[in-house]
């Protein structure tokens, strides 16, 4: 059944109406959500990650081409660390050249940041 599902903003419960007026910059009716990294909460991404003897070199070559917001960390799984986007996108095209597939892209480059 359409139209069913309860419209929240900060958990509380709202009119559509309410719910369309407050919506963020997404555009009318789209609710955007946010993807930023923060020191807080960084995205740790899987697709940058390198074998845990290799982090070392990696923040060293994060360093050298002058890249803030990434950096390695050995003890995670995940282990490069992303706390800024335009970091993150820096360091996608660097890391792609450096492994000879030019840019690299992922699920979150439909943010522009390709």
């Amino acid at each position: 059944m359409m139209g069913t599902h309860k419209l929240r903003i900060n958990g509380k419960e709202v009119s559509r109406e309410e719910f369309f007026r407050n919506a963020p910059a997404g555009g009318p009716g789209i609710p955007m959500t946010a993807s930023t990294y923060r020191e807080d909460a960084p995205l740790c991404s899987t697709a940058l990650s390198v074998h845990p003897d290799q982090c070392e070199m990696m923040n060293e070559a994060v360093r050298k081409h002058g890249i803030s917001g990434v950096h390695y960390d050995a003890s995670k799984k995940r282990n490069c660390v992303i706390t800024s986007r335009e970091g993150r996108r820096k360091w996608m095209r660097v890391f792609g050249q450096m492994t000879g597939h030019g840019a690299i892209h992922d699920n979150d480059g439909g943010y522009g940041d390709g």
